[in-house]
């Protein structure tokens, strides 16, 4: 189970991420400074659903 703090953590995450892939979903290349946030984002949402579904 996650904590309150990782709940809103995911949340914004999300939030984030999603913005994200909606901003530069037209861009046919990104720079790598925007792909490193990207999947850092993807990577830690992943991770905490992860989290979230062992307990």
């Amino acid at each position: 189970m996650l904590d309150a703090a990782e709940l809103i953590e995911l949340a914004v995450f999300e939030r984030h991420y999603t913005d994200l892939e909606c901003k530069y979903q037209k861009q046919d290349t990104l720079y790598n400074d925007e792909s490193v946030i990207i999947n850092y984002f993807k990577n830690r949402i992943n991770d905490l659903k992860e989290r979230s579904r062992d307990n």
